[in-house]
């Protein structure tokens, strides 16, 4: 499985790509905000976004919508340490399947991760 996981805070991208990286069926690419996660998507594409809410230049949200409308297909989980009922609405309005607290992504992110999808993979529209 290819994962994009992105975020604007260092620290959190390290821990999580070690985290993640030590799945041996996990591919993971990074992205430090919502511009060089729709180039690394349209360049090499992936299987499953997980999206920071806060970032610089385009939020969470507004990358998530454009991800989902450059490839449907592509899961989309919300990482952020905002768990409450309005940014989980927010992260559904805008295309995610779900939203995971960054405080609780090490016990939560691989249950999530293992769910099937909740939208059937659609093909990737051709450039």
């Amino acid at each position: 499985m290819k994962v994009l996981l992105v975020d604007d805070n260092a620290q959190f991208l390290s821990s999580a790509k070690r985290f993640l990286s030590s799945m041996e069926t996990v591919a993971v690419a990074i992205a430090r905000d919502g511009h060089e996660a729709l180039e690394h998507l349209e360049q090499h594409g992936t299987d499953l976004v997980l999206m920071d809410l806060n970032m610089p230049g385009m939020s969470g949200l507004e990358a998530t919508r454009r991800i989902k409308a450059l490839d449907p297909g592509v899961r989309v989980i919300v990482v952020s340490l905002h768990d409450a009922p309005e940014f989980r609405a927010a992260a559904m309005h805008a295309g995610a399947e779900n939203l995971v607290a960054k405080q609780d992504f090490a016990e939560k992110i691989m249950q999530v991760i293992a769910q099937p999808a909740l939208r059937a993979r659609a093909p990737r529209a051709a450039n």
